[in-house]
């Protein structure tokens, strides 16, 4: 009977070593209450940036499509670099003066191949996107855009 209590006992105490070193056991713990209260904050603060990256997002697509997508124009290259040849004359402002021609990107001809083809502002949101512009004009020619239906 000795034997079988000596028995039991190691494997009693066999049991409980390996639930306390099992995965899940009583060492392994949730974060603590500080832990939590951290990665909430941390979470609440990405929320609070994604949700701003997903507006200025949606902000942006509106300028570009309304303000800077407004229209295009067909660009073509004309004239030669050589002097003498057709061309766009230009000088050179001197004793005498010289002059000289050279090529230029014009807006294609009728019926013309153009190069690639230049955006055109939209006249509402013009002033809203010269370098000068202060976030608060920007807002304005959204918000003009937005009450067009654009």
């Amino acid at each position: 009977m000795t034997r079988f209590l000596m028995l039991l006992a190691a494997a009693a105490v066999a049991g409980v070593m390996y639930v306390a070193a099992a995965p899940g056991g009583a060492t392994r713990s949730g974060p603590t209450a500080a832990q939590f209260r951290a990665l909430s904050k941390k979470v609440t603060t990405l929320q609070k940036q994604l949700k701003a990256v997903k507006k200025l997002s949606t902000d942006e697509a509106v300028v570009i499509v309304g303000c800077l997508a407004y229209t295009t124009e067909p660009v073509s290259q004309y004239g030669a670099a050589t002097s003498g040849s057709s061309g766009y004359v230009y000088g050179v402002p001197a004793d005498p003066p010289t002059f000289g021609s050279t090529t230029a990107l014009d807006l294609t001809k009728t019926g013309g191949t153009p190069l690639f083809d230049a955006l055109g502002v939209n006249p509402d949101c013009a002033s809203s996107i010269h370098p000068s512009t202060t976030a608060s004009r920007l807002g304005g020619a959204l918000q003009h855009l937005a009450a067009r239906g654009r």
